[in-house]
């Protein structure tokens, strides 16, 4: 048995495959140390942000843009001064053929980010591999991008897996992900749970005596595969896949019914989603809504930003579309870790503490002001709620509400439609905002609570950072009063409070967030039907009770202790 770390969920048996890399073209004739050589490098480059980009397109079609941003990142790269200067050094002071300078940057920069004592940022260095591989292949005149392909469904096995090609994995055939090296904050683990694929990285050499074909039982729970398995592991474990398929298909019936708890309280039950894409799936899982509409993806990728044209179109598709039920629009939420050229945020010490979410609204009013326009543009064709991203101030959020009152002037002074009813709400991201929940209540017509970035800013724990991640969970008693805080407020003032975090798609944790009175849970599409039977189960009293009890606790792991009991 082999032990690494789970970290995408499930059981998956099948074969194992290997990869099939495209073999390295020979090295093209005539790639001098000249300034000849560099102008054909400054090709394979550009060749490769081309490249790049469909494929990001691709991305943030299929998975969504926080993964379609990993290859944002992978072009940012591409002109990246710090490469280009060692290439050049190495092919101007040093002598070396292009193809070499450009190998020896780029394992130079890897080994520099492995070197660093942090696994998040030390996994980044198979980016910048990744970006050399694609170069040097069009370099040597390796033609169009390398396609992966599976002949029958497989548990596909590498030492390590490069970003673009986890997101070129065809999803069909994939039964599961295993790597040899690779941690939890890897892109490939990122990717393979958006996939809904079991995955295990980190499982050292011991891939190496695995036989292309070989029959696979790969637990992405525990974080174990095991090779060639004898008749009665076998079955064990096509027994545990089947009950889980089987478990996953009986809660499609949740889809037609409605959202209330046992005793008749109405909960809506709604998703998240990145694009007018993500519609569909959203539809058949019987959504009330979107909970969150990200519209971060017309940014990405773009400069100068898109036009309110644009922008109406991409909305008006969604509102369309789930009408007569709500879609949340949130204003753009870039900056921390989604930089954006188009709107020009300076690359900061400390990102997620500087120039983000509403700030940069405020910050470019005039985008600020398209984007509102296109939305409000929106209204007549459904019904639309429109919510701004880290509010920390109540300044803040009238500053945000005063433009979009000028807009809605100036619409309806043009004799466009706006329907003057719209809901205006904020997340509540930060403790500063919980804390004058009361305050901002008075302002406002609905919360949403994103939990990540909540627990992120009140634990001081960076989520993706692995060596504080001890520190990051949604069962911290300090969060959940913040929680408290906020929904008791809301209340108090007579608004509706609403949920979008991760912490909103853990089934443990929906008798709590009812029971402390959270009006709506919005989670990822695959989600919602699980989260659904939960609610489905809940009684109103009981679940007050629980809530009383664990926000009484004094730990996150008494917090979770009582939940799991729950």
């Amino acid at each position: 048995m082999l032990k690494g770390k789970g970290v995408s969920p499930g059981i998956a048996v099948g074969p194992a495959f290997f990869l099939k890399r495209p073999e390295p073209c020979p090295e093209s004739q005539g790639l001098a140390a000249t300034g000849q050589s560099l102008s054909s490098l400054r090709q394979a480059f550009k060749k490769a942000s081309l490249e790049l980009e469909a494929l990001e397109e691709k991305a943030r079609r299929e998975l969504g843009p926080d993964h379609a941003s990993i290859l944002a990142a992978q072009r940012l790269m591409l002109e990246d001064p710090a490469l280009w200067d060692r290439i050049e050094q190495g092919v101007l002071a040093q002598g070396r053929p292009v193809s070499e300078a450009l190998q020896v940057a780029v394992d130079e920069m890897a080994l520099a980010l492995e070197s660093l004592d942090d696994p998040y940022i030390g996994e980044r260095a198979a980016d910048i591999r990744d970006v050399g591989a694609r170069v040097l292949r069009i370099l040597r005149g390796g033609q169009g991008q390398p396609g992966l392909t599976l002949d029958e469904p497989a548990i596909v096995v590498a030492w390590e897996l490069a970003p673009s090609e986890t997101i070129q994995l065809p999803r069909e055939m994939v039964l599961g992900i295993l790597t040899g090296a690779g941690g939890k904050t890897s892109h490939t683990a990122i990717i393979a749970r958006q996939m809904g694929v079991p995955a295990v990285v980190g499982a050292g050499d011991g891939i190496r005596e695995i036989i292309q074909g070989q029959t696979l039982v790969l637990d992405g729970d525990e974080g174990t595969v095991i090779p060639g398995a004898d008749p009665e592991t076998l079955w064990t474990y096509q027994e545990r896949a089947r009950r889980s398929k089987a478990a996953a298909e009986a809660t499609k019936a949740w889809a037609s019914l409605p959202s209330v708890t046992k005793d008749g309280r109405r909960i809506e039950v709604a998703c998240n989603i990145a694009s007018p894409q993500d519609v569909p799936g959203c539809l058949e899982v019987g959504c009330d809504g979107i909970g969150l509409f990200r519209t971060e993806f017309l940014y990405t990728g773009r400069d100068p930003s898109p036009s309110e044209e644009q922008q109406f179109e991409a909305y008006r598709q969604v509102v369309e579309a789930l009408a007569p039920r709500p879609v949340i629009i949130r204003t753009m939420d870039v900056g921390g870790d989604k930089a954006l050229p188009c709107l020009g945020p300076e690359k900061e010490d400390n990102p997620f503490l500087g120039f983000r979410g509403i700030r940069v609204c405020l910050g470019n009013p005039e985008a600020f002001k398209t984007q509102l326009r296109a939305i409000l543009r929106t209204s007549p064709f459904g019904k639309i709620r429109i919510m701004f991203p880290m509010i920390t101030a109540l300044e803040e959020l009238r500053q945000a509400k005063d433009l979009l009152e000028r807009v809605q002037r100036d619409l309806i002074l043009e004799g466009l439609e706006v329907d003057d009813s719209v809901q205006v709400g904020i997340m509540i991201e930060v403790p500063s905002a919980a804390v004058m929940a009361r305050e901002l209540a008075r302002e406002c017509d609905f919360f949403s609570i994103g939990s990540n970035d909540l627990i992120q800013y009140t634990l001081a724990a960076d989520r993706l950072n692995e060596r504080v991640s001890y520190l990051y969970s949604h069962y911290n008693p300090a969060v959940l009063r913040l929680i408290d805080l906020t929904v008791r407020s809301a209340h108090a003032e007579g608004i509706w409070v609403g949920i979008c975090g991760e912490m909103a798609a853990d089934a443990s944790m929906v008798p709590f967030l009812i029971g402390a009175g959270i009006d709506e849970l919005s989670v990822a599409p695959s989600a919602l039907l699980r989260v659904k039977e939960n609610l489905l189960s809940c009684d109103s009293t009981e679940v007050a009770n629980i809530a009383r009890e664990v926000l009484s606790l004094p730990t996150e792991a008494e917090v979770r202790s009582a939940l799991m009991r729950a």
